[in-house]
């Protein structure tokens, strides 16, 4: 009973996967026409290898995700921004490996990227290097900058910024975070410049970085704690540890 229960189980995700592969080289198309971008056949390649990638940032993020574990594959797809965001990645970075005229590669990648900005507020470069298994959750306002390196199993929050240090005249070449394998980066984070953070790290909310981080480290900011009326025990609100230290 148990055995033919596994079998059950082990063909639904096969299947889920093949109607994912299905819907999401559909919407592949549909993300290259929305960025102004029709003559998609000569990038059929790029596609092909982007739609497998993004097929584990999918099947990763219903996994990891409570909130969109048991919704349908086409609600994922067609409605949550933030997986429409790592598949315009995927396929920008995907023209960029072509073995192409490299200035139009370049054009078309920029075009899928502010493409997905407008439709998700989430802008990752195309240049940026990601690996496996993305999970972007909620995402608004996340930026990751051209030469952040990001590696397997990433899961990220909504307003994180892997951006640079310098502003008006930062200098080429390497100038945003490297990240390892299985990081999770709560809302409201930054990371800025080179900085190394070693695998297995969490970063709570709020928090900036501008300093290497070594594996399994855990960094948060100060903890919000009570503030109590002086006439009656009962909590009148939170604050963070900046913040007021008694009522007025």
């Amino acid at each position: 009973m148990l055995k033919r229960r596994n079998i059950s189980i082990r063909r639904t995700a096969e299947e889920e996967a093949r109607n994912a592969r299905k819907i999401i080289g559909d919407f592949a198309f549909v993300a290259f026409r929305n960025a102004g971008i029709y003559e998609v056949d000569r990038y059929a390649d790029a596609v092909a290898s982007a739609c497998r990638a993004a097929i584990d940032d999918l099947m990763s993020s219903r996994l990891r995700d409570p909130a969109i574990r048991n919704k349908p594959i086409e609600c994922q797809i067609s409605i949550h921004s933030t997986f429409c965001a790592v598949l315009h990645y995927r396929l920008a970075s995907g023209l960029l490996q072509l073995d192409q005229p490299w200035d139009q590669l370049q054009v078309d990648a920029m075009r899928l990227c502010f493409s997905a900005r407008s439709l998700t507020g989430i802008e990752i470069h195309p240049e940026a290097r990601i690996g496996a298994r993305l999970c972007i959750d909620h995402g608004w306002g996340t930026v990751i900058g051209q030469t952040t390196e990001l590696g397997d199993d990433a899961y990220i929050l909504n307003n994180v910024i892997l951006g640079g240090r310098a502003i008006g005249d930062a200098s080429d070449g390497k100038r945003h975070p490297t990240i390892g394998d299985r990081v999770q980066i709560s809302g409201g984070s930054r990371i800025l410049g080179p900085v190394v953070i070693g695998d297995d790290c969490f970063i709570g909310s709020d928090v900036t970085l501008t300093t290497d981080l070594p594996a399994g480290s855990r960094v948060v900011n100060k903890p919000a704690h009570a503030i109590y009326a002086a006439s009656s025990p009962a909590i009148i609100g939170t604050f963070s540890s900046a913040g007021a230290e008694r009522c007025p």
